[in-house]
């Protein structure tokens, strides 16, 4: 009997403000099938391909594109339709997704918590402001 390796195990992984990490690299994480949560906060090389790599995550129910510049409306809408675990999808900053397609996703997947919009300084992301 082998040991599973720590990455196949791995359920939480944090890349915000890894500026370097690209649709590759999203697409290395995406085999991880035990990921819960997905943080990739202000990596601004990632685009639509990285949400269409982790899309199929069957354990993913946190994903986080905060200020990530290249992610739009259509991503977001990937994410909703593909992942299905999916319960918090975080899109503060993301300027090309707009507050219509949001308002269209959160009526479409209820149980979806979509936040969008601008965050304060200092201000946690499950304040009741969002």
């Amino acid at each position: 009997m082998g040991r599973r390796s720590t990455v196949s195990t791995l359920r939480f992984l944090d890349l915000s403000y890894c500026i370097y990490v690209t649709d590759v690299g999203v697409r290395a994480v995406s085999t991880m099938d035990a990921l819960a949560s997905l943080d990739l906060t202000s990596c601004n090389l990632l685009s639509n391909e990285a949400v269409a790599a982790v899309s199929g995550m069957p354990a993913l129910t946190y994903l986080n594109l905060s200020e990530c510049s290249a992610v739009t409306n259509e991503a977001a809408r990937e994410a909703c339709a593909t992942m299905p675990a999916l319960s918090s999808l975080i899109l503060v900053g993301c300027r090309d997704v707009t507050a219509a397609n949001v308002q269209r996703l959160r009526t479409k997947y209820p149980h979806i918590r979509i936040v969008k919009g601008w965050r304060p300084p200092n201000c946690r992301l499950d304040d009741p402001f969002f």
